[in-house]
């Protein structure tokens, strides 16, 4: 059987929190973007909806990769722990 290559808990750590990183800063963005519109006098209630739809949906996707993350690591840390067959 050949050897399967798989990815280590560092490396799934790492990206996911690259991939974290780049949300938050997103999300950043999106409430730079209500701040701006707030002090400006142009933030309707429909802009007012939508920021709120949008800030929404980044935090769910953040936990979702916090909770994928931590999936895959222990998939990985059980996988490692098994013994091979001979």
């Amino acid at each position: 059987m050949e050897d399967i290559d798989i990815v280590s808990v560092e490396k799934l750590i790492e990206d996911a929190n690259k991939l974290l990183n780049k949300m938050a800063s997103a999300r950043r963005e999106l409430i730079l973007l209500r701040y701006y519109l707030q002090t400006t006098g142009r933030l309707s209630p429909d802009a007012i909806a939508s920021l709120n739809q949008a800030d929404e949906a980044f935090r769910g996707s953040m936990e979702k990769v916090r909770t994928l993350c931590a999936l895959q690591v222990d998939t990985v840390t059980r996988f490692n722990a098994l013994k091979p067959i001979d």
